[in-house]
């Protein structure tokens, strides 16, 4: 449940980040919030992929 949580965060959080302009992701509190959240998938589900970009939901959707 915890998982499930953490990667819609992650989620909102990256849509936020694709309006950004800045794109200084090192200084940004939403950058090292979302390598945090990242770890910590990681570390709840070694074997998952985190990624959440547009086009790897566009090619997880096709199974490709």
């Amino acid at each position: 449940m915890e998982l499930k949580k953490l990667e819609e965060r992650l989620e909102q959080i990256s849509t936020g980040c694709e309006k950004c302009k800045a794109k200084m992701c090192n200084i940004c509190p939403n950058g090292r919030l979302k390598a945090s959240i990242k770890d910590k998938i990681k570390k709840l589900n070694p074997n998952s992929e985190v990624s959440i970009s547009p086009l790897a939901k566009i090619l997880k959707k096709f199974g490709l």
